[in-house]
């Protein structure tokens, strides 16, 4: 039964392959009839067993492929209990490779189809990034990334995902990323991460070609009209039917993103509260960067409220 019937709520699913922990291991728990359908048909593409890698050293053994696919069956099983205990959403957003769980929970494909565009994503743009070596690079901190990566004058490099204000990733050949990140470390406050040195996710530079591939593989399969929109990442815009939602979901691949355009867009569509379909919270932190007043819901504040 919907606790806030009258609330108006927005699911958003995360794209990078978090760690779970307690809170992830409580949920799969308290929800194992939800939980473990998804989990397990994600396990065949990803080649691994993905219920036992609720297990933070299970997953951790886990490729980046298989990681994905945990997230994105973590996503939908979370999305499938919220439904049900929270109210449906009235929209869905999906951040970095998380456009495929989101696709799947706005009714735009079937599971088995976001798998597929999923790990076609993931294979497509490894392939397009082969010998070519990539990097991502996260920056965050009191510091204007764009402005830092122009003074660099190398157009390999580019800003592709804005998380707020004070947090972007820049993508491009290893060389130049290694030296911006030497720049970016002896600045005051300010904070990198190496995210990933086998694919630059999109940057149009490395993976057009694989998005291009891909939209291939979308025209293969079964797009519906969604039930609620998909907001995009990379213009900000509400997807509101299947063939917008099938585009957005190639594009995605081979463009910047923003996650402010996405929080900017719930705040205009009157959303009030948005669950974080997925491991951690990550969204939730990035999401307050963005606009603090978004009361963004993780499993971790699920569990602090059942242990309270």
């Amino acid at each position: 039964m919907p606790t806030h019937p009258e609330s108006r709520i927005a699911f958003v699913f995360p794209g990078a392959g978090t760690v779970p922990g307690p809170a992830e291991q409580a949920w799969v728990a308290r929800y194992v009839d939800r939980m473990l359908p998804p989990l397990r048909a994600a396990s065949g593409v990803a080649g691994a067993d993905l219920v036992a890698a609720v297990d933070p050293l299970r997953f951790q053994s886990l490729d980046p492929l298989a990681r994905q696919c945990f997230t994105f069956a973590f996503g939908l099983g979370m999305a499938d209990v919220l439904a049900d205990q929270d109210g449906p959403p009235v929209a869905v957003a999906g951040h970095s490779l998380g456009v495929y769980a989101a696709a799947v929970a706005a009714g735009a494909l079937s599971p088995s189809d976001g798998l597929t565009m999923l790990s076609a994503a993931y294979r497509l743009a490894v392939e397009a990034c082969r010998g070519r070596q990539p990097a991502m690079l996260a920056i965050s901190g009191p510091i204007d990334v764009e402005q830092a990566v122009a003074a660099m004058a190398d157009p390999s490099m580019r800003v592709v995902i804005r998380n707020g204000a004070f947090s972007a990733v820049v993508a491009g050949p290893v060389a130049p990323v290694a030296v911006l990140a030497q720049v970016m470390a002896d600045e005051p406050g300010v904070r990198v991460i190496w995210l990933d040195r086998e694919v630059a996710y999109h940057h149009p530079g490395f993976v057009a070609g694989a998005a291009k591939a891909l939209r291939g593989v979308a025209d293969g399969l079964e797009w519906r009209e969604p039930r609620v929109p998909v907001v995009s990442a990379v213009d900000g815009g509400p997807c509101g039917t299947g063939s917008q939602v099938a585009a957005f979901t190639v594009a995605n691949l081979a463009n910047p993103i923003d996650w402010g355009r996405v929080v900017s867009t719930l705040a205009t569509m009157g959303i009030e509260r948005a669950w974080e379909c997925g491991p951690g919270d990550s969204l939730a932190r990035i999401g307050r960067g963005c606009q603090p007043e978004l009361d963004v819901r993780t499993t971790k504040r699920w569990a602090r409220r059942e242990a309270g």
